[in-house]
């Protein structure tokens, strides 16, 4: 090796550990480097660049995962809360009357009524009283017999019917199939085939 090539090399060596002074002062005490392995100076200075960068880019991420993990926290549910209950529109009372005439809509048609002997034919409607519901629903119909203890039991199978409920007050719907006065007006003494009390249960759904 050359004269000139120690005395730049001392240099570098020189130029190298004032550096790392002021980089102890800076960033802490740095690792010890042998004179042996440095063979120039500015690539140690350039290394120790990368390093701080690298630092820089780490502090950068773990802030940015901190921050990422406090909004995931924000955006946990917190609860459950349910409103009430709100029902637009519904049938809130009807009437179920018989006759004994399905000669004409005009019956008479009454809430109670005594057909007589087994066999002999009646009729049923229902009156709307109350609730302003329009719209397509299913109506079925089902003949109850009372028993014993007072309690009421489905006699024989029930009968349904499709009607456009207009939401007016006083609508009439008939037994029939489509809930108009027609001479197909469900007979109910065909499924009576003994003596006692009997009645119509009528269950109004939307269809």
């Amino acid at each position: 090796m050359s004269k000139f090539g120690v005395l730049s090399n001392r240099r570098g060596i020189k130029i190298c550990n004032v550096y790392l002074k002021i980089t102890d002062l800076i960033y802490g005490p740095a690792p010890t480097i042998p004179h042996v392995v440095i063979k120039n100076a500015w690539v140690v200075k350039v290394n120790l660049k990368k390093q701080s960068q690298r630092g820089f880019v780490a502090v950068t991420l773990l802030t940015v995962l901190s921050i990422a993990t406090v909004l995931v926290v924000y955006a946990a549910l917190l609860g459950l809360f349910p409103g009430g209950e709100v029902t637009v529109g519904g049938v809130e009372g009807a009437q179920i009357q018989y006759s004994l005439n399905n000669a004409n809509e005009t019956g008479p048609w009454t809430t109670t009524l005594n057909p007589g002997a087994v066999g002999t034919p009646w009729f049923a409607r229902m009156n709307i009283t109350a609730g302003d519901y329009s719209g397509p629903v299913t109506i079925t119909w089902q003949l109850q017999w009372k028993n014993g203890t007072g309690g009421w039991e489905d006699v024989s199978t029930s009968e349904t019917t499709s009607v456009a409920l207009t939401g007016a007050v006083g609508q009439i719907v008939y037994a029939s199939n489509n809930g108009t006065f027609v001479a197909g007006n469900h007979n109910w003494a065909d499924h009576v085939s003994t003596a006692g009390t009997y009645r119509v249960y009528a269950t109004v759904d939307s269809a």
